[in-house]
């Protein structure tokens, strides 16, 4: 329905509407188009106005922030009934960047940069590179 490549080719195929011969300069023209709209992500997360961390981005922090990683993941396993891999990656990133406010944002925008990416290689693989760039933008801009 809303398909733009050409359906009787090979699903594997995210380059099928560009001839074989134009092969490399598509996956450079893909690769600057995820990469811009990764650049659009990681500005509309980083540019909003802020008032500090909400309560579940405080809670997130205080159970990823323990000294070691047993201690943040028996916090997590009392206090929070989800399964731990966030806070697990949290707590890496913590130890590398430091605890605070900016690094505790930085590791969502960066996850958030990395879903978007994501969803421009699904969406234009899919349905088409024009959809896949529409889909990408609302994502990147939506709050």
């Amino acid at each position: 329905m809303f398909a733009s490549r050409d359906l009787s080719q090979p699903r594997g195929q995210m380059y099928a509407d560009v001839p074989a011969g134009n092969s490399g300069q598509s996956r450079r023209r893909w690769v600057l188009r995820a990469l811009g709209l990764g650049v659009i992500t990681l500005a509309s997360r980083a540019l909003r106005p802020s008032s500090g961390l909400s309560y579940d981005e405080l809670q997130s922090v205080t159970h990823a922030a323990q000294s070691n990683l047993v201690d943040a993941l028996s916090s997590a396993w009392r206090f929070d009934p989800h399964p731990p891999l966030y806070y697990l990656q949290l707590h890496g990133w913590l130890e590398v960047v430091g605890v605070s406010e900016m690094g505790a944002r930085a590791n969502s925008w960066l996850i958030s940069v990395l879903c978007s990416v994501a969803l421009y290689a699904a969406a234009a693989r899919h349905l088409g590179e024009r959809i896949a760039f529409l889909a990408t933008v609302l994502s990147a801009v939506a709050p």
